[in-house]
C-alpha cells in the first residue's frame, strides 16, 4: 500500500511540474473555464498568472492576481519549513485536523462570494503596471 501511495504522489508531482512547465512556455493558452462560461470569478482565478509572477520574482503582482492563494502559499511554505524541522528533531509529523480543512473551505466560499460583489473588486485579478 505504501508503494502505491508513493507512486501516486510521484505521478501527482510530475503532473503538476509538467503543467507548470507547459503553462510557463505557453502563456497565451490559459483561461479560466468558470469565468469564461459562467461569468463568475472562482477562488482559483488568477492562480496561473500568480505562479508565473512568483517565478519572475514579481511578488506584488502575484498578490494582486490572487491575494488569498498568495497568502496561503506563504503559509504553506512556512508550515513546510516547521514540519521539516519537527520531523528532523522528533521524527514525527504535525497532524492537521479536519476542522482546519472545514475552515479553509468556508474561507474559500466566502472569498468566492466576495470576489463577485462589486464593492470587493480589489479582490479580482488585476495587472499592476
Amino acid at each position: 500500500m505504501k508503494r502505491i501511495n508513493r507512486i501516486l504522489n510521484l505521478l501527482v508531482l510530475i503532473s503538476v511540474l509538467g503543467y507548470g512547465i507547459f503553462i510557463y512556455f505557453n502563456q497565451d493558452m490559459y483561461f479560466c473555464p468558470i469565468l469564461k462560461y459562467f461569468h463568475i470569478y472562482c477562488p482559483a482565478c488568477g492562480i496561473t498568472r500568480m505562479f508565473l509572477s512568483v517565478l519572475n520574482f514579481e511578488f506584488y503582482q502575484a498578490f494582486r492576481f490572487n491575494p488569498l492563494v498568495f497568502l496561503l502559499l506563504i503559509i504553506l511554505i512556512l508550515f513546510s519549513i516547521v514540519q521539516t524541522f519537527i520531523f528532523i528533531n522528533k521524527r514525527r509529523f504535525i497532524r492537521i485536523s479536519n476542522k482546519f480543512y472545514l475552515g479553509l473551505v468556508i474561507v474559500l466560499i466566502i472569498y468566492t462570494i466576495a470576489r463577485n460583489i462589486e464593492c470587493f473588486s480589489f479582490l479580482l485579478p488585476t495587472i499592476v503596471n
